[in-house]
């Protein structure tokens, strides 16, 4: 009678004829340590608890903890946005964890001061917006308590206008985000 091989005897065996590069190891250890950084950073995104960050990049050691600091900042770095100053600044402070570098230090700033003069580009496109709103309104005959705001997205010249304006800076965004990774 002969003996029927368990699947884990069948894998070793087929696995024994293959030979794993040196690239492909190192291919396979950055992937790992990719979706390790990116899982790190999704916590914290859900949370942003930095003592919780700091715990979880210091359970990595090494090469791999390197990398998967790097994933982290990454991630991170890439959920930027301008929208929300709390939010832009917690996870700038998760970058600054993260890196450990001053070079994030000195970019903090710059995002604040890029964050202040988008939002006060857009309130003062928006203001004009409003104003011009109301005049067109008015012209119809309708004012006072029957208006309280003028919603730029209904016209489409209004919504193209606010673009024009918030696209520099998120352009400039960008830019800073990139330097962040380089």
């Amino acid at each position: 009678m002969t003996r029927i091989k368990s699947a884990w005897e069948i894998a070793l065996e087929r696995a024994q004829g293959i030979k794993v590069t040196p690239e492909e190891l190192r291919r396979q250890l950055e992937e790992k340590c990719q979706l390790a950084g990116a899982a790190i950073a999704e916590r914290f995104l859900n949370v942003f608890d930095l003592k919780q960050l700091k715990e979880d990049l210091e359970k990595q050691s090494g090469e791999e903890g390197e990398l998967v600091k790097k994933a982290a900042v990454e991630k991170l770095a890439g959920s930027l946005e301008l929208g929300d100053y709390e939010k832009m600044e917690k996870i700038i402070e998760g970058i600054s964890l993260a890196a450990g570098d001053e070079k994030i230090n000195a970019a903090k700033g710059r995002f604040y001061v890029l964050y202040d003069s988008y939002h006060n580009a857009l309130a003062k496109k928006r203001s004009e917006i409003e104003a011009a709103g109301r005049k067109m309104l008015e012209r119809l005959g309708i004012s006072g308590e029957a208006v309280r705001a003028v919603n730029a997205r209904v016209n489409k010249e209004w919504a193209q206008d606010l673009k024009n304006v918030t696209r520099p800076y998120e352009k400039e965004f960008e830019l800073y985000k990139k330097e962040l990774l380089a």
